[in-house]
């Protein structure tokens, strides 16, 4: 079934071969994610860098950031869906990725509600019956050794006690264990979850410097062009004034070959 969903997204994406999600993207998404999953407890980024490379052999360019967000926003709704059905106890769910999604985080994400409980009810009343307990156990037995016809029964009932305390102490000691790995995937989502956020925000003031650098470059482009406009209006009005200045000179010249002229036609006339 793997082997027929997998070229279905082959010859599907040469259909919708755009970087972005849509079903079937999200569906391959949470496939590989169920087949990679030990590499995701392992090391997140090579996980999301791992999906990445999965979804070019499918034809999909998907960067492996887009991937980490879409994967934590799935997370955060099957959390959500998750929690509402446990507090309103409805069995019907539409979300059509919660049975693939529980299929794989009903371990992790079912677990810590549980060992949360029973970590506070077995860690804090284990402490407060450890300092009490010397003197409750040692007038224990005074009132039980006098008992004749119960013999046998405290050797049962301490068998008991100890097979109690035997069991308990193994409980105690595991929840510890539990609530360590809970506050350790926490803290690694929390984690993620600030790096995300770190992104987008060092995204959205890369466009804002990237906006203000564009403005800088277009009011110095058009202060180049205005300075270049008016360095071409004062090379014209320079060309123009010699222009004209060479006009005025031959004029001059034909003027004053006219007058020499006339002053020779003068002094030839007796």
């Amino acid at each position: 079934m793997h082997g027929a969903m997998s070229g279905l997204v082959k010859r599907e994406c040469d259909i919708f071969p755009h970087p972005e999600f849509n079903p079937r993207t999200t569906q391959l998404l949470i496939e590989l994610t169920q087949q990679h999953w030990d590499q995701y407890k392992i090391n997140k980024t090579q996980f999301y860098q791992m999906l990445h490379g999965e979804f070019l052999a499918h034809g999909y360019n998907i960067p492996a950031q887009k991937i980490r967000k879409k994967w934590n926003n799935l997370l955060v709704t099957y959390k959500r869906t998750k929690d509402r059905t446990r507090v309103s106890g409805e069995t019907r769910i539409t979300w059509e990725y919660f049975e693939a999604l529980d299929s794989i985080l009903s371990q992790t994400v079912g677990v810590p509600p549980i060992s949360r409980a029973a970590i506070s009810t077995a860690l804090f009343p284990t402490v407060t019956e450890q300092r009490p307990a010397p003197a409750l156990m040692l007038p224990s037995p005074a009132p039980c050794t006098p008992t004749p016809s119960l013999t046998q029964s405290p050797d049962g009932s301490q068998g008991s006690h100890t097979d109690s305390t035997i069991t308990t102490s193994p409980t105690t000691s595991r929840p510890p264990r539990a609530e360590a790995d809970r506050k350790r995937s926490t803290l690694l989502d929390a984690t993620d979850m600030f790096l995300e956020n770190y992104e987008g925000h060092a995204l959205r003031r890369t466009k804002v410097l990237e906006s203000l650098a564009n403005r800088h470059t277009r009011r110095n482009f058009v202060a180049e062009k205005r300075r270049e406009n008016r360095e071409a209006r004062r090379e014209k009005r320079e060309e123009d004034m010699l222009a004209c200045l060479k006009d005025m000179s031959s004029t001059l010249r034909q003027i004053s070959k006219q007058q020499d002229r006339i002053i020779a036609l003068l002094e030839k006339r007796p």
